[in-house]
């Protein structure tokens, strides 16, 4: 009984200790690269317990390892580097660590309560970078000094120069000159305006221990003028050529410029002179011969320090092409019956010439018909073969082509026609009407039928009364010669 009420006692206090969980004790030892962090446990926890670290700016997600010490003490121990420590904002040289844990209270598997935080302990880096440029804002042939440093005097093995998150330059002297072209390949050319930042190291314990980053700089670069598109015209008719002159404003040389339609630079056409003459068909063919309307742009570049380097692109500029009149179809007739031939004929509204005419039965373009004479005459038959026999109604469209600079141009199509055929007669649709054959005698099918079996039936009783009788009569003969 003393046993049961010491065990019991013993669970109460337990509980009671897990209820009033106390705070852990934080340390910091910085004496080597990396540095070692202790979150100690109070000695009446008994449970598995574990670690958690944190910062002014939220959890470090770091593994911990339990150590024990001679005096029974429970140790959390974290092994992180500066950098790791000062991950979470590069601009500031200073953290605020704190710890804490979790204990199990159950079986479960979840850690169900957390201790109050540990004391703040504030662990100091190296100071901020600072980064200083001799002029915000240079022109074309200008060159930017870059110089990175520290307020406190902190000795610094080496510096690095990030453009626009993405271009590290290194530097021992923590000095770097850079021209409008550097800075433009080192932001991949698709900006004016560039942020620029540095950081220093310091090489301790064989290890390069990074400062926190310098707050950002902005650079803007002066680039060339804007392209300047010219059309001859911006809608041009089907023989007309349109000039096509890219320039810019300041007269700024120009080694080379490119044209590109409906935005495919990958299809953009070249030009040393800045100049270009299309024919409405070299049009038809650049852009894929989709669209009567094209969106057009231009940019030139500039070869310097054995580099090009391109201009913003002009203003887009649409230009119109009046392509060829829509086709128009005709036919004799709308309904046709089952020995009829009706008669297709494709034109235009402008007599526009016409090389060849195709005609499309419900859409189906892979099996068009060809004409030269760009009229068609077909028979009933021929209409259900060309269009599979599937249906009684059908759609038809036509288009025509014009060959011009070895090249097939094709019309607009024309608006849809449907014909109708009627593939069977009156007289047949009468006697289809009939739902059931009649015999000569006026019978049906099922009453045949059933006076047959009823034939049999009484063929088969007829058999049975006779056999019947016969039974009897041989019975009665052999009893009257028995009484003899």
């Amino acid at each position: 009984m003393e046993l049961f009420i010491i065990t019991l006692l013993h669970l109460l206090m337990e509980v009671q200790s897990y209820n009033t969980l106390k705070k852990p004790i934080i340390s910091v030892d910085d004496s080597t690269n990396q540095f070692t962090i202790s979150c100690e446990i109070p000695l009446t926890v008994k449970a598995e317990f574990i670690c958690n670290l944190y910062t002014e700016y939220g959890p470090l997600t770091h593994r911990s390892y339990l150590r024990r010490t001679q005096n029974r003490e429970q140790l959390c121990m974290f092994y992180m580097s500066l950098s790791e420590i000062f991950k979470q904002n590069q601009t500031v040289n200073s953290r605020q660590l704190s710890c804490d844990y979790s204990v199990k209270t159950d079986s479960e598997n979840e850690m169900n309560l957390r201790s109050p935080r540990s004391d703040v302990l504030t662990v100091r880096g190296f100071p901020q970078a600072k980064l200083s440029v001799s002029s915000s804002v240079i022109m074309d042939r200008d060159t930017v000094q870059l110089d990175c440093s520290n307020s406190e005097n902190q000795k610094m093995d080496e510096c690095y120069f990030i453009i626009d998150g993405r271009e590290n330059k290194q530097s021992r002297s923590c000095q770097l000159s850079l021209t409008r072209s550097d800075i433009s390949i080192g932001s991949g050319g698709q900006r004016s305006s560039v942020i620029i930042t540095c950081y220093y190291t310091v090489y301790k314990s064989q290890v390069l221990m990074p400062s926190p980053h310098s707050d950002p700089v902005t650079v803007t670069v002066q680039g060339y003028p804007q392209a300047k598109l010219s059309v001859s015209s911006s809608v041009i008719m089907d023989r007309d050529t349109v000039q096509l002159d890219c320039s810019n404003s300041e007269n700024q040389m120009m080694d080379e410029c490119y044209f590109i339609i409906d935005g495919r630079g990958e299809n953009s056409k070249q030009s040393r002179s800045c100049q270009l003459s299309l024919p409405r068909s070299d049009i038809g063919i650049w852009s894929g011969g989709q669209r009567s309307s094209f969106i057009i742009t231009c940019y030139y570049t500039v070869y310097k320090s054995q580099v090009l380097m391109p201009s913003p692109h002009s203003d887009p500029v649409t230009v119109t092409v009046q392509g060829y009149p829509q086709a128009k179809l005709s036919v004799s007739s709308s309904v046709i019956m089952d020995r009829d031939t009706v008669q297709l004929d494709c034109s235009n509204s402008e007599n526009q010439m016409m090389d060849e005419c195709y005609f499309i039965i419900d859409g189906r373009g892979e099996n068009s018909k060809q004409s030269r004479s760009c009229q068609l005459s077909l028979p009933r038959s021929d209409i259900g073969i060309w269009s599979g026999g599937q249906r009684s109604s059908f759609i038809i469209t036509c288009y025509y082509t014009v060959y011009k600079s070895q090249v097939l141009i094709p019309s607009p199509h024309s608006d849809p026609v449907t014909v109708q055929t009627e593939a069977v007669t009156s007289r047949t649709k009468n006697t289809a009407a009939v739902p059931r054959s009649i015999d000569n005698s006026g019978a049906t099918p099922k009453a045949k039928e059933k006076r047959m079996l009823l034939i049999m039936l009484l063929a088969v009783a007829c058999s049975v009364i006779v056999l019947t009788g016969l039974i009897c009569l041989c019975g009665f003969a052999c009893k009257k010669r028995s009484k003899r």
